[in-house]
């Protein structure tokens, strides 16, 4: 999907057990950070499928809606225009 300077997303991402909780309980934490080298974290798997859904319906654009600061915004612009795709976005505050 993502090709060129822009590299694809690393999956799977890794998953990590932490200890000191005895024996009543298991801490397994997933690094959604390693998800990608740019811009890594829980929103790449999102985007990564609605732009390449964008581009089997040969869009020019992608709209999206999010927070101002919004991590979901952030992801599709970046994703959106490494892939040659224009990203707009209407952010509430």
């Amino acid at each position: 999907m993502m090709a060129g300077v822009f590299p694809g997303p690393t999956y799977p991402t890794p998953v990590q057990q932490y200890g000191g909780f005895g024996t009543a309980a298991e801490l397994w934490v997933k690094n959604d950070g390693l998800s990608h080298p740019v811009y890594g974290g829980n929103k790449v798997r999102k985007a990564v499928r609605l732009i390449e859904e964008a581009q089997r319906r040969n869009a020019q654009r992608v709209l999206t809606f999010g927070a101002a600061g919004s991590h979901h915004v952030l992801t599709m612009a970046l994703f959106a225009r490494a892939t040659g795709l224009r990203a707009a976005a209407v952010l509430i505050p």
